[in-house]
């Protein structure tokens, strides 16, 4: 019974400590759609969502207010202990706080270390304001990305 206990308050910890969340979204403007999105890091989270583009999901990065309405977006994802470093292009939304990163991202190596990774560093490079920082823990990416790709 104790060994029970364990394993269901380890389960627990790790639902809790999972860093992506995704559901099925039912909107009586859009329709019914598949979307995935990380816990918060200094007001911004990266969100997916499925995309006419087979296997290639939307990505989007929201955070605070961005300046730049192109900019080069970099990321680093952690897999097994090692730094993979992305450059990323990225188009500013009209309100200002989300850049649409490109869908050529998504590369068989980029998808591979998207879903191995244990945690994204992000750096918005920007030319007008200051440069903004996130950090994500990337518990749950392989099944968020199943999730929105399947």
């Amino acid at each position: 019974m104790k060994n029970l206990l364990m394993i269901m308050a380890l389960m627990m910890c790790f639902v809790a400590n999972s860093q992506w969340t995704y559901k099925t979204i039912n909107s009586k403007f859009d329709g019914s759609f598949k979307r995935a999105f990380t816990a918060t890091n200094n007001n911004g989270f990266l969100m997916m969502e499925e995309s006419d583009t087979v296997n290639k999901p939307f990505l989007g990065l929201s955070g605070s207010y961005f300046c730049d309405d192109e900019t080069l977006i970099d990321v680093v994802l952690v897999v097994k202990g090692v730094n993979k470093v992305y450059k990323i292009d990225a188009m500013k939304s009209g309100d200002n706080e989300m850049y649409y990163i490109n869908d050529s991202i998504w590369t068989d190596e980029f998808v591979d270390d998207f879903k191995s990774a244990s945690k994204c560093s992000i750096r918005v490079n920007q030319s007008y304001c200051t440069d903004e920082y996130y950090t994500f823990n990337f518990s749950g990416s392989t099944a968020a990305f199943n999730f929105i790709t399947k």
